[in-house]
């Protein structure tokens, strides 16, 4: 019996030898392993691209990174901001700036870049509430990275610029300013469009001798280009309301030296 198992043993001793044996997993290969085991990433073959569209007062800044290398690109940056765009008039003064006007957490943030891949950052500015003179601008967008794939920036931050003209908005014959109002003695419903031609829109409320509701910033529901969609309620107590008048919405815009502009009188009630 001793004889036979000592046989079984040898056996499976000498089919170990001839090859018979587990079959070695290797585990995937990181993104970070896959850089740090190859020399061919250049920074250089990170190529940057910037793209401006005004469209109704609306600026589009797209700055994007094409990466050329056969290995994936991941940039550190030292806050959650990742591009640093900056829009300035002729003159150079500047008028917007993403670090000043935004708001960034100071958390360290990465994003990846896969191989023969491009990636896209774009921010937006209303220009319209920016009280700005019609003209030409310029816009420079710098990446703000201060690593690439574990390495230190050593390099030109990738900045680009390119420049825009920003015009009056002209409105196309389609959009029309269209309110409707429902409602009565003191209770109103407003619902409908008001075309915009770039400042601040404020509505009040009178009935030919008496403010009845002040100076109000006008409740916008939603924005398509230069065209406002209003939908909101005016209250007006029953006290204040005249025995004999008209009680009107008017609705109109403001530039910054407190000019008024496109003003529209819409009928709330006509009280006899």
């Amino acid at each position: 019996m001793k004889r036979r198992i000592i046989l079984i043993a040898a056996c499976l001793f000498t089919l170990s030898a001839c090859g018979v044996k587990e079959k070695d997993v290797k585990p995937a290969t990181s993104t970070k392993q896959t850089i740090e085991h190859n020399d061919s990433f250049k920074v250089e073959s990170l190529k940057p691209g910037l793209k401006v569209n005004v469209a109704s007062g609306l600026l589009t800044m797209s700055y994007s990174i094409k990466n050329g290398n056969t290995v994936p690109a991941n940039i550190s940056f030292p806050t959650a901001q990742q591009i640093e765009f900056t829009i300035s008039s002729e003159d150079g003064t500047i008028v917007y700036q993403s670090s000043k006007d935004g708001a960034f957490s100071n958390i360290e943030t990465n994003s990846d870049i896969l191989a023969n891949q491009t990636k896209t950052w774009e921010e937006q500015v209303n220009l319209s509430t920016r009280n700005l003179q019609y003209g030409k601008f310029k816009v420079q967008a710098e990446l703000v990275a201060n690593k690439i794939n574990d390495e230190k920036v050593v390099s030109p931050s990738q900045a680009l610029s390119d420049e825009f003209s920003y015009e009056k908005v002209k409105v196309s014959p389609t959009k029309q300013t269209d309110i409707q109002v429902t409602g009565e003695n003191g209770l109103y419903h407003v619902k409908g469009t008001f075309v915009k031609i770039g400042h601040k829109a404020y509505y009040t409320v009178e009935d030919g001798h008496n403010n009845l509701i002040d100076e109000t910033l006008l409740p916008i529901k939603s924005k398509d280009g230069s065209v406002a969609n209003l939908d909101f309620d005016i209250k007006i107590p029953k006290s204040d309301l005249p025995k004999n008048g008209v009680v009107s919405l008017v609705i109109y815009e403001k530039d910054s030296d407190d000019q008024i502009s496109n003003s529209v009188d819409t009928t709330l009630q006509d009280f006899q």
